[in-house]
């Protein structure tokens, strides 16, 4: 990165939600938003940016979506046409694996209410994606996930991804957002915020005790062995 639009005759973005926009749970109402073409998808922003280079250089480089679908919790890979057409060495894939939040169909992969079990990409996504790397001429993979997830499939194989990128909940310009990073209009030169472990044996036992309340006020009748909890923060903890 960035990528040079005028190098490619096609441009694929593959994913489940690439159509959609990802907000945070605390999002507020934007069907107005959406509706009006306000919001801007990540196949949006991309096709926009390559009509932008297009217009400007009198080139025709196309933006085509491959759109994943999920059935019975598994997220279905690209056809065998389309994993031909993306091994072809002038088109750029841009696969977008995501983590699902409670607005989007079928239930968040995790939230104030659950967690996640493991650091993989939920509903086989990692799976699609050592496929793509295996197969693409030229493959970005940009994430956008809750936090960190498992990349040794982009990054440890024989074959890797060209570029990895990640993003949580970009708002509802999400589309140009990623657009200006993947062409340059903006240095892919961030810094993670966040440290990214290997494997669950670097985080130690997950915990899972959210509870901001004691369930009970005198700590000798709370049983940490059975579903007590001495509560959480300097306003309710009644621990040591």
């Amino acid at each position: 990165l960035p990528a040079n639009i005028g190098d490619y005759d096609k441009i694929v973005v593959v994913g489940q939600y690439i159509e959609e926009l990802l907000y945070s749970d605390y999002k507020s109402d934007n069907v107005w938003r959406d509706e009006n073409g306000i919001s801007v998808s990540f196949v949006k922003g991309i096709q926009d940016a390559v009509a932008e280079y297009n217009e400007a250089n009198g080139t025709s480089v196309q933006v085509e979506s491959v759109v994943l679908s999920e059935t019975d919790g598994q997220v279905a890979a690209p056809t065998a046409e389309q994993m031909e057409m993306m091994s072809q060495d002038n088109v750029l894939t841009v696969y977008i694996p995501a983590t699902r939040i409670t607005m989007l169909t079928g239930g968040a992969d995790a939230g104030e209410g659950n967690d996640r079990e493991s650091l993989d990409l939920p509903r086989g996504q990692a799976e699609v994606g050592e496929q793509l790397v295996n197969n693409c001429s030229n493959l970005v993979v940009a994430m956008h996930t809750q936090s960190i997830v498992n990349v040794d499939w982009a990054t440890q194989g024989e074959k890797k991804a060209d570029a990895v990128l990640w993003a949580s909940y970009l708002g509802e310009k999400q589309g140009a957002a990623l657009a200006n990073v993947l062409f340059g209009k903006v240095s892919p030169s961030g810094r993670l915020n966040t440290t990214w472990y290997a494997d669950e044996s670097q985080l130690g036992e997950l915990q899972h005790d959210y509870s901001i309340y004691p369930t009970a006020s005198d700590p000798q009748d709370i049983d940490l062995d059975n579903g007590g909890s001495y509560g959480r923060t300097y306003m309710y903890f009644v621990g040591d």
